[in-house]
């Protein structure tokens, strides 16, 4: 065939591969459903769908294993203080398809991407899938820690998967706390990194944590030594045998003025939550922004202070006469956890009732590991203020035993596998403010059983 003739057929399947995907994208918002459905319909048809597509100017991704959705609307809400048009996946799929659907909504039928800028959620270990068709200017790690071992299995496997999906091209911006993350940037030269000073949270002066993922050396898996520890693996890090240490940070957290976070000294941002994790999303995203977006210091507070996220990881709620925080948290990730329950045990609240629902490991395969709940720092719920907490879900009494193991006070532990019943209960005799962490799988269980009044 031609040149000419080989070109107009794949004009053609791009067109008919948007005319397809375009279809979905309407058909399912007729029954207010968002799905990645329409990219895997339109990558079907035209594979190399998205190095076809004329993408947006500026291309900001965020990957790593806690805080991406998080991180991936702070960027947006920055993206969207220019005043230029952003679009992101925030809610949607971060794998390939749900990247494409994205894009599909947003361009015209030639495959223009009508948008300034994108921020696009992705998969740690799809970004060799995705960016193998496009190279995002800018790449955000958040972080890499234990995350669904049934699926990833340990975090220096799935540093291993990221490393090959990033392109030469792109900026990194990545955790200099963390040494996996960190060490993706060696031997690049355009790489930026961001951290947060351990004024503001100090685990502890360099004690080996329960677990030490991560803190082997990823250069030569010598042992490291650390000076201070942040959380877990992250921290201030040397290894002794080859040199590898942390990076001095180019925007770092520098401590904390009351319910303020402060940004490289001189910048205050009041955040949603006061843990370590939204710590690390607020500095990872001012990072983006200065880099990204080229927004000052001061406008990047202004646009981040005293904002409440939109995509269900942290809502506010009524019950009865209590009022209520739920915590969207990673089911097989105790970092996730760990930051629900800091902001339980640090918030102002006197009294307060915790609540964790474990009804169902995951949507997308069957499996009832539940090692991981022994990497959660329980512990954290012995705190005074902590005046009742109930468990609830199937696997309500295997969260009792590991309670019962931490040391909590059974005299204030409820156990009630049935969640409708646990929802009445607490309506009745929640003790304070009402904290519930529980994950994708099971949230709907919870918030369905709300009255429309305590939404």
């Amino acid at each position: 065939m031609p040149r000419g003739g080989g070109e107009m057929k794949r004009g053609i399947v791009l067109f008919l591969a948007i005319i397809a995907g375009k279809l979905l994208c309407f058909a399912l918002s007729l029954f207010g459903r968002g799905s990645s459905l329409p990219g895997r319909a339109a990558l079907l048809l035209c594979p190399n769908i998205l190095s076809k597509m004329r993408l947006p100017a500026t291309i900001v991704a965020v990957t790593g294993s806690n805080g991406k959705t998080s991180t991936t609307e702070l960027i947006l809400r920055l993206a969207q203080s220019t005043g230029r048009t952003a679009i992101s996946n925030s809610e949607g799929s971060n794998q390939t398809e749900g990247v494409v659907t994205l894009f599909l909504k947003h361009c015209s039928l030639l495959g223009r991407v009508r948008a300034d800028i994108a921020v696009i959620e992705s998969d740690e270990r799809y970004c060799q899938y995705t960016f193998r068709q496009f190279a995002p200017h800018y790449i955000v790690v958040t972080n890499l820690f234990r995350d669904q071992l049934t699926r990833n299995g340990n975090n220096e496997f799935v540093c291993k998967e990221l490393k090959k999906g990033l392109p030469a091209f792109s900026t990194l911006i990545l955790n200099a706390d963390d040494p996996l993350s960190a060490s993706l940037g060696l031997n690049r030269d355009n790489v930026v990194y961001f951290a947060v000073d351990p004024i503001a949270f100090m685990e502890s002066r360099g004690a080996p944590h329960a677990y030490d993922d991560g803190c082997r050396c990823p250069v030569c898996c010598g042992l490291m030594d650390y000076s201070y520890r942040t959380h877990n693996h992250l921290g201030a890090y040397a290894c002794s045998f080859c040199g590898y240490a942390r990076r001095e940070p180019d925007h770092l957290l520098t401590n904390i003025s009351g319910r303020s976070f402060v940004v490289d000294s001189l910048y205050d941002i009041s955040p949603q939550m006061v843990n370590t994790m939204f710590a690390n999303n607020i500095i990872a995203a001012f990072t983006a922004g200065t880099e990204a977006f080229g927004l000052t210091g001061e406008e990047i507070a202004q646009a981040l202070s005293d904002y409440r996220l939109t995509n269900q990881r942290i809502t506010e709620f009524r019950l009865g006469e209590h009022e209520g925080i739920l915590m969207l948290s990673k089911h097989e990730n105790s970092l996730s956890y760990n930051g629900a329950l800091a902001a339980t045990v640090n918030s102002r609240s006197k009294q307060k009732t915790a609540v964790i629902i474990f009804d169902q490991l995951s949507r997308k395969y069957i499996a009832n590991d539940i090692s991981w709940l022994w990497d959660i720092d329980f512990e954290l719920l012995s705190d005074d203020r902590v005046k009742m907490v109930m468990l609830s879900g199937m696997f309500a009494h295997d969260l009792a035993a590991r309670l019962a193991y931490a040391g909590i006070d059974q005299q204030k532990v409820r156990v009630q596998p049935d969640i409708n019943a646990a929802v009445e209960y607490l309506r009745r005799n929640a003790v304070g403010e009402l904290f519930v962490m529980t994950c994708f799988t099971d949230i709907g269980k919870f918030t369905s059983r709300l009255g429309e009044d305590e939404k």
